[in-house]
C-alpha cells in the first residue's frame, strides 16, 4: 500500500487533457528560446557560455533511449513541417523572432565573408612588385596585365590632361608674346612718325594706301614685324601729300615764285634724268624698296616720280 501511496497519478486540470505532444512542443520551445536568446547575444558581440542545464534535463537526456532520440527527431522535423495554424500565438511568435535572427546572422557571416574577401585580394595585390627599370616593364606588363592596364589607363589620362594645360598655356604665352612685339613695333614706328596713331585711324590715309602698289598695302596691313616698313611707307604718304618739311617749304617757295615779277619758269633740259616710274617701284621687292627709298623720295620731292599707274586718278 505504501508503494501504490507514493506513486504519482497524471496531473491534469480542466475538462480537456492537452494532447500527447505538448509536453515535446513545450521543451523544444524552451530550446527555440534559449537559442534566440543567444543568437541575439551574438548579435550584440556579448561572449556566448554554454549554460548547464537543469538537474531534470540532464537526467532525462543521460537516461534516455537511442530509439526515443531517433523517434524524437524524426517527430521534431515532421512537426517543423507542419503548418503555423496548429501553432499557438506564442510559439509563432518564437517562431518568427528565431527566422528572423537566424536570417540576420546569415546576412552578418556573408557581410563578414565577403570583407575577408576583399581584404584578402587587397593583400594579395600588395604583393605586387612594381618594375624598377626599363627592361623589367615588358616581363611585369605580362605578369600581371589587369594591372598594366589600368597603369596605362591612368598614365594616358593624366598625360592628356598636362598636354592640355601646357597647350592652353603656350598658346597664352604665344599671344603675350606677340603683343609684347606689336607694342614694341608700333612705338618704334611712333618715334619716327609721333602722329602715326592719327594717321591710321584717318581715312584719307586708308585711302592713299588703296591706290598703292601691293607691297604698300602689305607693309600696313599684312606685317607684323618689320615696323621699318611702316615707316617708310608713312615717309611716302607724307612726301606724297606734301607733308614733309622739305615738301612744306618747297610748296613755299613754288607759291613764292608765282608772284615774282618777271620770274620765268625754267626747263630741265635734261629731261628724263633722275625720273622713276611708279609701275618701276611697284615691280620692286621689300628689300629693294628699302635700299632706294631715299632715292624714290628725292624723286618725288624734285617732282620726277611718274605716276603712270595711277596718274589718272590723281
Amino acid at each position: 500500500m505504501a508503494n501504490m501511496a507514493t506513486m504519482e497519478s497524471p496531473k491534469s486540470a480542466g475538462f480537456v487533457q492537452r494532447g500527447s505532444n505538448h509536453s515535446r512542443k513545450q521543451k523544444r520551445l524552451e530550446q527555440e528560446e534559449a537559442e534566440i536568446a543567444r543568437l541575439e547575444a551574438e548579435a550584440r558581440g556579448e561572449e556566448v557560455t554554454e549554460s548547464e542545464s537543469g538537474g531534470e534535463d540532464t537526467e532525462d537526456t543521460s537516461v534516455q533511449a537511442t530509439d526515443d532520440t531517433q523517434q524524437e527527431e524524426t517527430q521534431e522535423a515532421s512537426e517543423t513541417q507542419e503548418d503555423d495554424s496548429n501553432l499557438s500565438a506564442e510559439e509563432k511568435s518564437f517562431k518568427k523572432r528565431y527566422g528572423d535572427l537566424r536570417r540576420h546572422m546569415q546576412e552578418k557571416e556573408k557581410e563578414f565573408n565577403e570583407k575577408l574577401e576583399a581584404l584578402t585580394t587587397k593583400t594579395k595585390r600588395s604583393n605586387i612588385v612594381p618594375p624598377k627599370s626599363d627592361d623589367d616593364i615588358d616581363a611585369w606588363a605580362k605578369e600581371y596585365p589587369d594591372v598594366a592596364g589600368i597603369v596605362e589607363t591612368i598614365a594616358a589620362k593624366k598625360a592628356k590632361e598636362l598636354f592640355s594645360k601646357a597647350e592652353s598655356r603656350l598658346s597664352e604665352l604665344d599671344e603675350a608674346h606677340n603683343e609684347a612685339l606689336r607694342i614694341k613695333a608700333e612705338n618704334q614706328i611712333r618715334k619716327t612718325h609721333d602722329d602715326f596713331d592719327e594717321l591710321r585711324s584717318s581715312e584719307s590715309f586708308h585711302d592713299w594706301a588703296d591706290e598703292q602698289p601691293k607691297w604698300v598695302k602689305d607693309a600696313l596691313y599684312e606685317n607684323m614685324d618689320d615696323p621699318a616698313s611702316v615707316i617708310r611707307v608713312i615717309d611716302l604718304y607724307k612726301v606724297d601729300n606734301g607733308m614733309t618739311p622739305a615738301a612744306r617749304t618747297q610748296s613755299k617757295k613754288a607759291a613764292a615764285s608765282t608772284v615774282t615779277k618777271g620770274s620765268r619758269t625754267s626747263i630741265d633740259a635734261k629731261g628724263l634724268q633722275g625720273q622713276i616710274k611708279e609701275s618701276d617701284v611697284a615691280k620692286m621687292s621689300t628689300q629693294e624698296f628699302e635700299k632706294r627709298q631715299d632715292e624714290i623720295t628725292e624723286a618725288m620731292r624734285k617732282g620726277k616720280f611718274v605716276y603712270d599707274m595711277s596718274g589718272g586718278a590723281r
